[in-house]
Order: structure tokens, then C-alpha cells, then sequence
């Protein structure tokens, strides 16, 4: 799989509503009628209150691993006919579940969180200036953070084994994989962003030359700050 480059924001430009040229009749408002109803309760209150927050205090590497293994834990390992594939809360194509996550932190120190074992590994990266260069990256794009960075890194050797065409899997997990981090650091009441970047960079310093991983999304995440 190619790599995919950093997007680049356009400036002077605002977006515009823009709908569909559909040959439309009528509007019905149909979840009216239903009488199904998503409560008052605490997923609610996580989905209405999420917010990419840039402004962010300091956080602790335990707090910030609380996050990646609510998210990615493995909950069942499938056997037999299943084995290779897995449950975790967020959504995967075919339950192969190939994003992982990385912890960086403003000093550089690199942990990775393995659903495997269930486990989080400390990374020595074999070119230091290149995690340098990559919080510098994130930096610019989100100045004056004060917590941690989570790296999305997606193991592309059993998608592409598996499936013809596979890259757009990719981006829809790594979607999924934000989205549920997005609403688990709200719940636990803490700052989250996504950030316009994949971190491939990153991937390339901690990983041997030939390597088939691809960055596909970069976060930071914080305490509120006050």
C-alpha cells in the first residue's frame, strides 16, 4: 500500500452546506414515530458533550494507557473457523481489528499498547531525532499542549491477505478507532483532539526498513485544562 500524505488545509475557503440533487418528495420526520429513545444516561451525555478540545493540561502516561486499553482491549479471541479474528468495542471489517496505538510523550518516551497480551510495551525508537521532529509536527498543528500524543498505526498484513481492495478498511477502522477514543476520553473527563496528520513519519523511525504499517491518524490528549 502507497503511503498517503499529510493533508494540508486550504485557507480563504469556508465550508458550504451542500446537499444532495435528490428527486425529493416530501420530509417525514420518521424517529418521531418510533418509540425507541437513547436515555438520559452517561453514552448520552458522552455523545452530546464530546468536543475536540485544544486547549490541554498535562496528563499521565497511566491516565492516557486507561484510554488505549478501554478502546482496543480484546474482549474474545476467536477460534477454529474464527481464529485470527477478534471482538473489541470498536467496529472492524471482518473482526481483523488492524489499528493499533501508540503513546508519545512530550519527552519522548514511546509506548505501545499490544491487544495481544493485553500488555504495554516501552519502544526505544532507533532514530530519536525523528520523534523529535514528529512532536515538533504535532506542535504546529496544535501549539502550546501540554499532554501526550496517541499515534494510529495500521498492521496491513492480514487485511491485504484477506481482502482485495483493502486500503478504504483501513481508514474506516481508523475512523472508528477515533470516534471511540473521542467518546471514552469524554467520559472519563478528558481533553481529546484529533489532529490533521497520520504520523507516518513516526511509524517509519520505530520500525525496520520494509516494514508494512501505515500511519493513519494522529490525537492528542490532555487533562481539561484549567
Amino acid at each position: 500500500m502507497s503511503r498517503t500524505e499529510d493533508p494540508s488545509p486550504r485557507t480563504g475557503i469556508k465550508p458550504e452546506r451542500k446537499g444532495f440533487a435528490w428527486n425529493s418528495e416530501n420530509t417525514i420526520d420518521y424517529a418521531q414515530r418510533s418509540t425507541l429513545s437513547l436515555d438520559d444516561g452517561l453514552l448520552k451525555a458522552s455523545m452530546d458533550g464530546r468536543r475536540s478540545i485544544r486547549s490541554q493540561g498535562p496528563i499521565s502516561v497511566a491516565d492516557a494507557a486507561v484510554v488505549l486499553r478501554e478502546t482496543f482491549r480484546t474482549t474474545f479471541f476467536g477460534a477454529g473457523d474464527l481464529e485470527g479474528r477478534r471482538r473489541k468495542r470498536l467496529v472492524s471489517a471482518g473482526a481483523i481489528h488492524p489499528v493499533k496505538c501508540l503513546i508519545v510523550t512530550g519527552a519522548g518516551e514511546i509506548i505501545f499498547y499490544n491487544d495481544e497480551d493485553d500488555c504495554f510495551e516501552s519502544i526505544a525508537p532507533t532514530a530519536p531525532s525523528e520523534v523529535r521532529s514528529f512532536l515538533s509536527e504535532c506542535l504546529e498543528v496544535i501549539p502550546g499542549v501540554n499532554g501526550c500524543f496517541l499515534v494510529l498505526l495500521a498492521d496491513t498484513r492480514d487485511s491485504q491477505a484477506l481482502y482485495s481492495n483493502y486500503q478504504s478498511l483501513l481508514w474506516r477502522d481508523a475512523g472508528a478507532a477515533l470516534q471511540t477514543m473521542a467518546l471514552i476520553s469524554t467520559t472519563l473527563g478528558l481533553a481529546f483532539c484529533p489532529l490533521g496528520i497520520l504520523g507516518q513519519g513516526l511509524v517509519d523511525a520505530l520500525l525496520p526498513s520494509g516494514h508494512t504499517a501505515i500511519g493513519v491518524g494522529v490525537a492528542a490528549l490532555g487533562s481539561m485544562a484549567p
